[in-house]
Order: structure tokens, then sequence, then C-alpha cells
């Protein structure tokens, strides 16, 4: 009875084709976007050197010489909040396009439900009113 159950569980835990599909454009796209952001913080860091030094105490205060682990992770505040800062400096993506679930207004201007929006992200990254 025991291997009956674990074969069920085993079934299923199986992906299908599709979500295989899924999960590995999901991967590809993860890695030009991880890339990106490492790069850019990496160039930030390197025009920012008392920035650098305030993540290397943080991570030497935290972690000293252990291998970081996901509680470890949790607390470098400051490494979380220079990613956080590159990525709103340097989005990986461009803008982001919306299509209006139904009839609304955004400031004075009507906006038909269905009516396909571009949602520029740099610029909203870097207006001070938003």
């Amino acid at each position: 009875m025991p291997e009956a159950r674990l074969l069920e569980q085993e079934r299923h835990q199986m992906l299908t084709t599709v979500e295989i599909a899924n999960e590995c454009k999901t991967f590809f796209a993860g890695q030009d976007t991880t890339s990106h952001l490492l790069t850019w913080t990496m160039f930030l860091l390197s025009r920012y050197s008392e920035w650098q030094e305030k993540l290397r105490e943080e991570v030497v205060r935290e972690c000293s010489d252990a291998v970081p682990s996901p509680d470890i992770i949790t607390k470098l505040k400051l490494v979380n909040m220079v990613l956080l800062e590159s990525l709103r400096l340097y989005n990986p993506v461009v803008f982001v396009r919306r299509a209006a679930g139904s009839d609304t207004h955004v400031s004075s201007i009507r906006v038909p439900k269905g009516t396909l929006l571009s949602i520029p992200i740099a610029p909203l990254h870097r207006d001070k009113d938003v």
C-alpha cells in the first residue's frame, strides 16, 4: 500500500510538457535579467566605492566565514537595497504593455476597455513625483 501511494504522489509531481516548456522560458528569461542586474550593480559599485565597503562590511558581519544560507541572506539589508536601486535605475524591462480591463480614467484621460497601454519603466522610476 505505501508503494501505491508513493507512485500516486510521483504521478502528481510530474510536469506536463507545457509546464516544462514554461519553466525553460522562465529560466532563460531569468538568466538574462539576472546578468543585467548583476552587471549594472557591479557598475554602480565600481562608481561608488563607499557603498562597496558598506556591503563588504555587512556581508562579513552577517556571514563571517560561512556559506550564505537563505536565513543569512535575509539579513543582508544593504545588499538588498543596492540590488533594488540598481533595478530602479537600470531595469531590464524597458516597458510593459497592458490592456485596460474596463473603461477607466487615468488622470483626465478616458481609457476605453481593451486599449493597449505601454508603460515606460525608466521614466517612471526616475520621476520624483511618482
